[in-house]
C-alpha cells in the first residue's frame, strides 16, 4: 500500500476521532475527514488536524461542489480553526519527499497512540517504501 494513502488514512482517522466521530454539519456518524482550507495537493498542510472537519456521506456530498455552508458553519462554530486558516500565507504546491511522508505519517502516528487509536503503520509504510523488516530505506542503520 502506498505510503500516502496510509498518512492519509491516519489523518482521517484522528480528525473524526477529534470530531467524536460527529459530523460538524448535522451530528450524524462520520464516515469521512474533508480538507477544509487547503486541498490535498498543497502537501504542507495535508495532514494538519486543523485542516480537516469529519462528515457523514452525505453532507461530504453535498459541501465538495459548494464549501460555502461549512465555512459558514466553521466561521461560527468554531473560530479558532476559522482564525487558523486566516493566518496561513498564500502557498504555492510543492513536490513532498518520500522522507517527510514518512515523517509525518510517524508524527501523525504518535498523534493516535496518545489518543488511544491503533494505527500500526511503521511496517505498513516499510513494506509500501519496500522495506519488510520495518525500516524505511534509505535511513542508514548503526
Amino acid at each position: 500500500m502506498d505510503a500516502m494513502l496510509l498518512a492519509d488514512r491516519a489523518w482521517s482517522a484522528l480528525v473524526r476521532h477529534y470530531a467524536m466521530h460527529r459530523c460538524f454539519m448535522c451530528g450524524k456518524m462520520a464516515d469521512d475527514a474533508h480538507h477544509w482550507w487547503f486541498i490535498r495537493s498543497i502537501k504542507k498542510y495535508r495532514w494538519n488536524i486543523k485542516n480537516g472537519v469529519a462528515l457523514c456521506r452525505i453532507c461530504h456530498q453535498k459541501i465538495e461542489p459548494d464549501p460555502r455552508p461549512l465555512y459558514d458553519a466553521i466561521k461560527e462554530r468554531d473560530p479558532e480553526k476559522w482564525e487558523w486558516a486566516m493566518q496561513v500565507p498564500p502557498l504555492r504546491q510543492e513536490p513532498i519527499a518520500n522522507e517527510a511522508i514518512w515523517f509525518l505519517a510517524k508524527s501523525l502516528q504518535r498523534t493516535a497512540r496518545k489518543e488511544g487509536i491503533t494505527l500500526d503503520l511503521k511496517l505498513k509504510l516499510a513494506h509500501a517504501a519496500g522495506d519488510k523488516r520495518g525500516r524505511y530505506p534509505g535511513k542508514a542503520r548503526s
